[in-house]
C-alpha cells in the first residue's frame, strides 16, 4: 500500500495527474476493504491534499471514507502520564519514552482496533502488535488495553 500511496504522490508531482488519481482511487478503495487508516495518514500533507482531490461521489461508501480519511488528525500526541511526567521532569524527553512504533500502536488502540487489525494496518504480526502492547503497558503503569485507553487519554486531557 504504502509503495502506491508514494507512487501516486510522486506521479501527482510529476504533472501525471490523470494516472496519479486513477492509482490513488485504487489505493483507497483497497485500504478500505483492508480497513486501513493510519498507513494512508502517516503519507502526511500531501496525501491529504490529493484525496481532496479525489472524485468517489459514484461511490458512497468509498466517498464516506474519504471524507473521513481527509477529517482525521494527522499526528497523535500523547501528554506525559505520570511515569512520564517524571521522566520528563528529571530530562528525559517523551520521545525517548515511546517508540514511533508504540506512538503509532497507541494512536490505533485509541481507534479501538483489535490486535489483528492493528497488525494489518501496520503491516505487522500480531504477535509484535502484543510485544508492543506489553511494552507501551509498563510504559504507562497499567496492566491492560483498556487502562490503556484511560492513561492515555487522562495524558491527552489531564483536567478532565
Amino acid at each position: 500500500m504504502q509503495s502506491q500511496l508514494l507512487r501516486a504522490v510522486a506521479l501527482n508531482d510529476l504533472g501525471q495527474t490523470g494516472e496519479a488519481r486513477i492509482l490513488l482511487r485504487q489505493v483507497v478503495a483497497e485500504s478500505l476493504r483492508l480497513g486501513l487508516v493510519r498507513t494512508l495518514l502517516d503519507e502526511g500533507a500531501p496525501l491529504i491534499s490529493l484525496l481532496a482531490e479525489l472524485e468517489c461521489e459514484d461511490d458512497p461508501v468509498l466517498e464516506s471514507y474519504r471524507s473521513r480519511l481527509i477529517a482525521a488528525p494527522l499526528n497523535f500526541s500523547v501528554a506525559p502520564s505520570m511515569s512520564a511526567r517524571a521522566a520528563t521532569e528529571s530530562g528525559v524527553s517523551e520521545s525517548a519514552l515511546f517508540t514511533k512504533r508504540e506512538m503509532e500502536i497507541i494512536s490505533l488502540l485509541e481507534q479501538a482496533m483489535s490486535n489483528k487489525r492493528m497488525a494489518q494496518t501496520l503491516n505487522l504480526s500480531q504477535e509484535t502488535i502484543k510485544w508492543n502492547l506489553k511494552n507501551i503497558y509498563a510504559k504507562l503503569g497499567v496492566s491492560g488495553r483498556y487502562e490503556a485507553l484511560i492513561a492515555a487519554r487522562q495524558r491527552i486531557s489531564p483536567n478532565e
